[in-house]
């Protein structure tokens, strides 16, 4: 394999995989978020949920999600393992 392109596809279906649906696939590819975006999501999903989140509570959890990136982007083997759905979950 080159480079660090890595594809892991999981499947479920109640119908046999035959070739034509095995030629259908769609691929999301999200960059990390600025900080700046990390608020306003972050503020969007508080809202969304009827609630308000302080400032500083929004910047606490920012560095939380970002020391917990680094350090397991630290590590070859647990590189990426962390995604935006993490940070979404722990904002809720």
């Amino acid at each position: 394999m080159q480079g660090d392109n890595r594809v892991v596809i999981i499947g479920i279906s109640n119908w046999a995989l035959d070739a034509s649906k095995q030629n259908r696939a769609i691929h999301v590819s999200r960059d990390h978020l600025s900080q700046e975006d990390l608020k306003d999501t972050t503020n969007s999903i508080s809202k969304k949920l009827g609630s308000t989140i302080s400032n500083s509570s929004i910047d606490n959890l920012i560095a939380a999600y970002q020391n917990i990136i680094d350090k397991t982007n630290e590590k070859e083997d647990t590189e990426n393992f962390y995604g935006l759905r993490d940070f979404y979950y722990l904002v809720k």
